[in-house]
């Protein structure tokens, strides 16, 4: 099955939500963020085919997760593991600590040296400009 552009904004933001400790209903994170309850549900369900980029950058900073998180395939978050749904890869503010805590081996069983990971912190910085560069080309100024 392939997910649309605003069905995968929908399962990655309903994700979010309910990985909250407590649960957060969608009217609670609407008062959070400034947003309509009805604007979040419609968005979780996929029925908003172009969300707002402010829309989505308050989003992103309430669950202090990078932009592109919120249009990276769910199938591929799922292969990844836990860690790297929220906790490492798409923290807001990505640095060489948090790729440091990161137990990434080469294909031989080798830790990773600090260039790499220095080079790595740089290719995902790039990769998710041009994520972000994608998705604000591709969605609406307005909500609906």
């Amino acid at each position: 099955m392939d997910y649309k552009k605003n069905e995968i904004i929908g399962i990655n933001l309903n994700r979010l939500r309910n990985k909250q400790k407590p649960k957060l209903s969608i009217r609670r994170l609407a008062e959070e963020v400034g947003l309509s309850n009805g604007y979040l549900s419609k968005l979780e369900t996929g029925k908003i085919k172009g969300p707002s980029l402010e829309a989505m950058m308050k989003l992103s900073d309430f669950f202090n997760v990078d932009l592109s998180f919120f249009i990276t395939d769910p199938r591929y978050i799922d292969n990844k593991g836990k860690d790297v749904e929220t906790n490492q890869v798409y923290v807001n503010e990505l640095t060489l600590d948090t790729i440091k805590n990161i137990n990434i081996i080469d294909d031989d069983g080798n830790p990773l040296t600090d260039d790499e990971r220095n080079f790595m912190l740089d290719a995902l910085k790039k990769y998710r400009a041009s994520k972000v560069k994608f998705f604000t080309s591709n969605i609406s100024s307005n909500d609906d």
